[in-house]
């Protein structure tokens, strides 16, 4: 039988008219055996389908289980589809998740390990068999945004968004991609729809409220802002953002306050130390003003350090050299954790290092 289904069935031969002494068929029997033989038909197509689709439907979801293992990893999810499909779409369909599985976990893996480029093309191929999955198309954003390639991630999160509308990661990914780009009034209209389908969500808060500030619309990002850091407690962002709002609505005592409680919590946030030095530099308070736009500075170019040394190890083989100063431009940032996790990097390539163990005992004590 074809895998599209049952074929015509072919009408069978006339029978030759019977000749004299033959004894002809009673119609009874003929009758009987002839639903009987369309009775095993129907069976037999039915049973084989009903076999194929249950083991099909096993495979795929053992494939989605071993696929959702990872700490992060999400299990990958249809998109809801209520238009009726035959057996064999269903085949189809869940084949090409099975494959999808696959490429997904290979990918996963090399993103957990910052193989960023090879998570690309694992990604890529889970996206071709299966478009659908919102989950593939997320996870091929991430990578390109770590590989710095914002427009493919942008295009990724929103290929995700069109086959599940209300994804949340993408959601807000692309958020934070608008708000980079300068896409402030899309990135609002966004969060807003977010904010229908997610009410109180301190994300969404947040970030529409950078937007309003952004746009010169302060007073519409005091309230969000103050809610965020309500739910949030005491983290340098909120409370430096919130004093940006401040700043520009002419509280500027307010501000400052806000300013230099954001870096006794997170004396590395150099926009902080930008803000607070333009605001002291505008009320004639240039001398106080000074340390912070150095460290300002200083900051920012150990930033401009960190992006170059990512690029080369990503356009690269991984190498001590690169990897040591990596990891000691993050730990100059404050970045202890990833700072610590390129230090352990360097030191699978090359264990007892000395510059690594110098490094070691400088900054892990």
């Amino acid at each position: 039988m074809s895998p599209a289904g049952p074929q015509k069935r072919q009408p069978p031969p006339k029978a030759d008219a019977p000749t004299a002494g033959s004894t002809a068929p009673k119609p009874k029997r003929v009758l009987v055996g002839s639903l009987i033989a369309l009775l095993c038909f129907v069976l037999g197509i039915g049973g084989g389908v009903l076999l194929r689709t249950q083991k099909a439907a096993t495979n795929t979801a053992n494939t989605s289980t071993a696929a959702s293992s990872g700490d992060l990893q999400p299990k990958p999810r249809p998109r809801p589809d209520n238009k009726s499909r035959s057996p064999n779409d269903l085949i189809a369909r869940q084949a090409a998740e099975q494959i999808f599985g696959e490429h997904f976990r290979s990918g996963y893996k090399n993103f957990q390990a910052e193989r960023f480029s090879q998570a690309v093309q694992d990604f890529q191929r889970a996206t071709e068999v299966a478009p659908h999955l919102a989950e593939g198309h997320y996870y091929l954003g991430e990578s390109y945004a770590k590989l710095f390639l914002t427009t493919k991630a942008e295009a990724a999160y929103r290929e995700s968004l069109r086959q599940m509308h209300d994804f949340r990661p993408a959601q807000k990914q692309l958020a934070v991609l608008l708000y980079n780009r300068g896409a402030y009034r899309e990135a609002i209209s966004l969060l807003q729809e977010m904010d229908r389908q997610q009410p109180n969500d301190t994300f969404v808060h947040g970030e529409l409220a950078i937007n309003y500030v952004a746009l010169g619309e302060p007073q519409k990002a005091i309230p969000l802002l103050e809610s965020f850091n309500a739910e949030r407690g005491r983290q340098a962002w909120g409370f430096a953002h919130l004093g940006r709002a401040h700043d520009l609505a002419g509280d500027l005592p307010q501000a400052e306050q806000l300013y230099r409680d954001a870096l006794s919590m997170d004396p590395y946030f150099a926009t902080a130390h930008h803000w607070l030095g333009l605001l002291l530099a505008r009320i004639d308070r240039a001398d106080e003003a000074q340390p912070s736009l150095a460290e300002y500075d200083r900051l920012r170019k150990l930033q401009t350090a960190e992006h170059e040394l990512s690029m080369a190890l990503l356009q690269g083989k991984e190498n001590i050299v690169t990897l040591a100063r990596l990891a000691e431009t993050r730990f100059q940032l404050g970045k202890r954790d990833s700072a610590k996790q390129t230090l352990q990097r360097a030191e699978r390539l090359a264990p007892g290092n000395q510059q690594l163990k110098a490094l070691r005992k400088k900054w892990l004590p």
